[in-house]
């Protein structure tokens, strides 16, 4: 896996991540969008399509270990219980497996799916509600069995 290409997605969640937590909600979805983007981009290269397919379903995955995550305090939960910590990427992932990028890109699209949400219009739930259900499509198809993903799912039903 290209690690210059992760190292830059990883800065620009936790970029995004940064700005949910200090209330900036318009900032964060600009760079959580421009991370979902990237990430889609890279998954759908033909060199990168090829590798993915022919990943192990099996295969062990180290992303979970690596996951931190921070409270966003000034989220409010007021009509609906929803999980309020974002997801930080450590950007040191050099040994992320092909089936780690799909959980990462799930965990982006939370952020993005959380800031949608602490956004709090009519609109932007709906969009979250969107992205949760994008997420939890993505891990069935992908990584189902592995128990990062299997997290990732509870927290979007919540």
């Amino acid at each position: 896996m290209n690690q210059s290409f992760f190292h830059e997605a990883a800065r620009l969640n936790n970029e995004g991540v940064t700005a949910l937590v200090e209330g900036d909600e318009d900032t964060s979805i600009k760079l959580l969008m421009s991370t979902v983007k990237m990430m889609k981009q890279y998954i759908a290269s033909p060199d990168q399509a090829a590798a993915l397919a022919s990943s192990s379903s099996q295969q062990a995955s180290s992303c979970f270990r690596s996951f931190s995550t921070v409270e966003v305090s000034h989220a409010e939960c007021d009509e609906h219980i929803f999980f309020r910590q974002a997801i930080m990427i450590p950007s040191d992932g050099d040994d992320t497996t092909k089936l780690d990028l799909h959980v990462y890109s799930a965990a982006v699209i939370f952020n993005l799916a959380l800031a949608h949400n602490i956004q709090g219009s009519k609109n932007s739930r709906n969009k979250a509600h969107k992205l949760y259900a994008t997420i939890m499509k993505l891990l069935d198809e992908r990584v189902g069995h592995m128990q990062s993903a299997l997290l990732l799912k509870l927290a979007c039903i919540n």
